[in-house]
């Protein structure tokens, strides 16, 4: 081995050092950004004279190290465990905040609701049975009907209101997952293009796609299938309906969902 050769080999050395620290740098500075995944170099042997010689794997000449790749350190089984858990607490939210509006109609908490007069209605209507012919209770029975009535009706009209800002509501999420299913395309595709390219994954775009995915599933439910020769994923609903694929994003409109590429 020459002189230029030994020195070649630490050359190589320091620059895929410097190149890892760089990356550690770049862990250190990202340690406290929402959704960044922490970066690993992958340091491996300099294969030149192997390749040369056609002696693929071996290192005959020691030609030193060098930085193979970059990766993520992510565990698929955990971000799928978050990904449902997502889902799971933005269907509980959504439920929780509705069913308490509701609860407020009914009123039954304060003991004096639909439950409570229903109860009083029914222990009228049972006194009267007893004695049909006791026009006090003929009186209570109707007087207790009358009450019930008057609050179902009420009832009606204020569940009625909560239904047009809960419409609206509606209306507004879908324009939301439509945009955050175009976004998701356009950043999906830019992976790809890199990657297609030959240079260096786009690691952080992909810790962009994740964080993306995750606000979408407090949405709507979403499977997530990874891309077998590429960087990219396919995006699906919960009953398995595409939602994003490259070049491709699903558009959604009130009763239906139209495909835009």
């Amino acid at each position: 081995m020459t002189i230029a050769s030994l020195i070649n080999v630490s050359k190589l050395g320091v620059l895929s050092s410097q190149s890892a620290l760089q990356v550690v740098s770049h862990n250190i500075a990202n340690v406290n950004t929402e959704g960044f995944s922490r970066q690993t170099a992958v340091l491996g042997t300099n294969a030149t004279n192997a390749q040369r010689y056609g002696l693929s794997g071996t290192n005959v000449a020691g030609d030193g190290v060098m930085v193979n790749a970059v990766t993520r350190q992510v565990d698929a089984l955990v971000e799928n465990r978050i990904l449902l858990g997502e889902q799971e607490l933005g269907r509980l939210t959504t439920r929780d905040r509705f069913l308490m509006m509701v609860e407020d109609e009914f009123n039954d908490l304060d003991g004096d609701g639909f439950s409570q007069r229903m109860a009083s209605f029914f222990e009228a209507a049972d006194s009267l049975a007893d004695n049909p012919l006791n026009p006090v209770a003929r009186e209570e029975f109707v007087a207790r009907s009358e009450t019930l009535g008057n609050f179902a009706n009420r009832m009606h009209s204020s569940l009625s209101e909560l239904a047009l800002p809960v419409d609206g509501e509606i209306t507004v999420a879908i324009q939301d997952i439509n945009t955050r299913l175009r976004s998701l395309q356009q950043v999906n595709d830019a992976i790809v293009r890199q990657g297609t390219a030959g240079s260096d994954p786009a690691l952080d775009l992909m810790d962009k796609r994740q964080t993306m995915i995750r606000e979408l599933s407090e949405l709507m439910d979403v499977q997530v299938l990874d891309q077998p020769n590429s960087a990219g994923i396919t995006l699906l609903s919960g009953s398995g309906r595409m939602l994003m694929d490259q070049g491709f994003s699903a558009q959604f409109e009130r009763g239906s969902i139209s495909n835009v590429t």
